[in-house]
């Protein structure tokens, strides 16, 4: 009698269970997701589809706020007005910078997220990243709390027909070939190099992926976390500086450049006055509405330098995707919402519209980024933008390394008072902390 009882509490419990989720997929639930694209970029257009699809399958509502690059210091203010958020996306490195640090990180750890299946699959969601990208960010106290959907680069972008026309054979693999080939390029008529010198972010590119291949990845991170700034006297960081001067003082870069306010430089790539540029992967699309019908995207990374401890096939991985906050009202939806956007009809598609790699595996690169994509799976290690001191050291990494290089780069001071001066104020710097 007592088992029948139980038998049939537990049809009734059934029945009322298979009712209560036909009301909540009618009511459906709302999560608030704040993005770093702006309204009519590629992407934000993606994700608004995305979220209209994923509506459509789940009952579900993703309520996307727009924030555009500020999106870090608006986000501090709407928590702070008590505003609920699930779901934040921007580069790593800045969120990490606002979001995970202390011993209180205001994200979840996702692990246990990763370890379940993907949307619609049997296989663990882990699974469908790139190796590495995962664990590029994963605590040393094995923590996960950022997924990545896109995967941009710094490297050297150009047409391959003004190589052709100049002779030059095959990207350079070493610094003596790239000057080589640059000189080249200056004997067909065209300037070898573009830069938009004054986004001063723009001309540290140079610094960091010379440091990353002359002294290897995480030397300029322990330069700056050296709080005596000894570090500093290294010779090797006058030797970067000598070889940024060689390419102002040889005629390697465009006439003006020192003037050049953010996009003048890059247009000069796309109307075919210079050669190359070094930026990130974001080019080919800022672009393309510039670029004739024949402009053929090439890329190289940074080539190796004599001497130096870092190889070609260390590689710059800047990764956007998504933390989930702690507070979230609605954090397992937050987690479908991204389990269903990287699908492989969706990374297929950011692929295509936004022209740029993506973080899940099997999806064909664009056109655009197909020696990028040689390039990653060449690779034998990731390492961050700037070497993540613009995420750690910020304050650090603006009013002292940058304000220097600028000085060094346009050769108001020179490599040793750049040294001499970055071993002082990187010390005045900590001690006022």
């Amino acid at each position: 009698m007592k088992r029948f009882r139980l038998l049939t509490l537990a049809v009734l419990i059934a029945v009322v269970a298979a009712l209560v989720p036909a009301a909540q997929a009618q009511e459906g639930v709302e999560i608030k997701y704040w993005s770093l694209w702006n309204e009519g970029e590629p992407a934000a257009e993606l994700l608004k589809s995305i979220a209209a699809d994923y509506q459509a399958a789940s009952g579900n509502t993703v309520n996307i706020t727009f924030a555009g690059r500020e999106i870090v210091t608006k986000l501090r203010t709407a928590l702070n007005a008590g505003e609920a958020v699930d779901l934040v996306d921007f580069d790593a490195p800045s969120l990490f910078g606002a979001l995970v640090t202390g011993d209180a990180p205001l994200v979840m750890d996702l692990t246990e997220a990763l370890a379940g299946p993907a949307y619609g699959a049997d296989t663990p969601w882990s699974e469908m990243f790139v190796p590495g990208f995962l664990d590029q960010y994963k605590m040393e106290t094995g923590e996960t709390y950022f997924i990545p959907y896109q995967v941009i680069t710094t490297a050297f972008w150009y047409d391959q027909r003004i190589f052709d026309e100049a002779g030059v054979e095959a990207a350079p693999q070493t610094w003596d070939e790239f000057i080589a080939a640059m000189d080249k390029i200056k004997e067909a008529g065209y300037a070898p190099l573009t830069q938009d010198a004054q986004v001063w972010f723009y001309n540290l590119m140079w610094f960091y992926l010379l440091s990353a291949r002359l002294n290897g990845p995480g030397a300029l991170y322990a330069a700056a976390a050296d709080e005596t700034g000894e570090a500093w006297l290294n010779p090797n960081w006058g030797k970067i500086i000598e070889m940024e001067r060689q390419l102002w003082e040889g005629g390697y870069i465009i006439e003006g450049a020192e003037g050049f306010v953010w996009p003048a430089g890059q247009q000069e790539l796309a109307l075919g006055n210079a050669a190359i540029e070094l930026c990130g992967s974001w080019l080919p699309n800022e672009l393309k509405a510039i670029v004739d019908e024949g402009f053929i995207w090439r890329m190289f990374p940074m080539p190796e330098v004599e001497g130096g401890v870092g190889t070609i096939n260390d590689a710059e991985s800047y990764l956007i995707g998504w933390m989930v906050m702690n507070d979230a009202p609605n954090p397992d939806t937050a987690i479908d919402f991204m389990k269903f956007a990287t699908q492989d009809e969706y990374m297929t598609r950011m692929a295509a519209d936004t022209i740029e790699m993506v973080s899940t595996q099997g999806i064909e690169p664009p056109v655009e980024l197909i020696d990028m994509a040689a390039h990653f799976e060449s690779a034998e290690t990731f390492f961050p933008p700037y070497d993540n001191v613009n995420a750690d050291y910020p304050d650090w990494y603006t009013n002292v390394l940058g304000k220097l290089h600028d000085d060094a780069f346009f050769g108001r001071i020179t490599p040793e008072e750049f040294m001499q001066q970055m071993q002082e104020q990187t010390a005045a710097h900590w001690a006022e902390q």
